[in-house]
């Protein structure tokens, strides 16, 4: 497997109800249930129970690194099936398809990062598009991100084996506005989860207010760029 084991707790910060499917595949199989062992079973919808946030600030308090990046390109595809490696040539379905991109970075707002890195991010088959939607070649995006090391991931020595994954899958998304050349401070940001928000666009001077850096004094600039302490001011809520 390319991916660590836990990556299904990185990618929903609550990893036990996120496996709950899985788990009950598992039980039916080890009593033997006829609908598991049947050659076309039913799809299986995948439910997510997850920590959302209400404000840019909180979202912050949960990434290690904020930063503006433009997706370079998808490069694997892979199915993480968390604690179990399954073997059985029948289970090899099961599992959480994940997507591996490589981005480029635009502008750092918090933390440190390199100017390319990569991203696993659930992709949208597997929960449905409320909870992930797949990136796009040439998309710019605001990404609230967790940092995760493993020597099994998708080229990892490229990368001194990190890559990041999303807080909250789309949660930690927004999409730059269309057309969009060049990233400045002006430049209009509209969350995928926009039904959480209460205003449904941010300027990129707006979230770097919002976390408690200066859009103004230089503290905030490209990869590993000085930043101030992020803030909150919103609520935390679970789907």
């Amino acid at each position: 497997m390319l991916i660590p084991t836990n990556i299904s707790k990185l990618l929903i910060p609550i990893g036990a109800a996120a496996l709950a499917v899985a788990l009950v595949m598992l039980a039916a199989r080890a009593a033997g249930l006829g609908w598991w062992d049947d050659p076309e079973p039913s799809k299986v919808i995948m439910a997510v129970d997850m920590p959302v946030f209400e404000s840019i600030g909180d979202l912050s308090g949960e990434a290690d690194v904020v930063a503006v990046a433009t997706v370079s390109e998808i490069v694997g595809e892979v199915i993480d099936r968390g604690e179990e490696e399954l073997e059985a040539e029948d289970d090899e379905e099961w599992g959480i398809p994940v997507l591996f991109y490589e981005m480029d970075v635009e502008e750092t707002i918090i933390g440190s990062i390199e100017n390319e890195f990569m991203l696993a991010k659930a992709k949208e088959s597997a929960f449905g598009e409320d909870d992930s939607t797949d990136l796009q070649a040439g998309q710019t995006v605001l990404l609230f991100l967790t940092e995760v090391t493993s020597p099994r991931m998708l080229r990892a020595d490229e990368y001194d084996n990190r890559f990041y994954v999303v807080v909250s899958m789309d949660n930690g998304v927004f999409d730059a506005a269309d057309g969009a050349a060049t990233v400045t401070d002006n430049t209009a940001f509209t969350p995928r989860m926009e039904q959480l928000f209460a205003q449904t666009s941010f300027t990129l001077g707006q979230v770097k207010q919002s976390v408690g850096v200066s859009d103004g004094n230089g503290q905030a600039g490209g990869p590993g760029g000085l930043t101030g302490p992020g803030s909150g001011g919103g609520t935390q809520t679970t789907n």
